[in-house]
């Protein structure tokens, strides 16, 4: 696996509205472990840590999880 060394910048499909107009979204991969988004055009880049956004997905999965077994009990008690 390759280290991250360098910022590595990608432009996603994804469209947002920003100040009057839809901006596709700009994924950055920065040294020091941060992930950065920000809209194309623009100067602002919001970053957050990668071992914070691995800590949400678990959380999230977990949860959507507990949810599908949730519901599965409650069509078994149903029937």
């Amino acid at each position: 696996m390759t280290p991250l060394t360098k910022q590595v910048s990608r432009l996603t499909q994804l469209r947002q509205r920003d100040r009057g107009k839809y901006r596709l979204i700009v994924a950055s991969l920065l040294p020091g472990d941060v992930l950065g988004f920000r809209m194309q055009g623009t100067r602002k880049t919001y970053t957050i840590g990668i071992d914070y956004m691995l800590h949400v997905a678990m959380k999230l999965e977990g949860e959507r999880i507990r949810r599908e077994r949730s519901e599965k009990r409650k069509q078994r008690r149903a029937a």
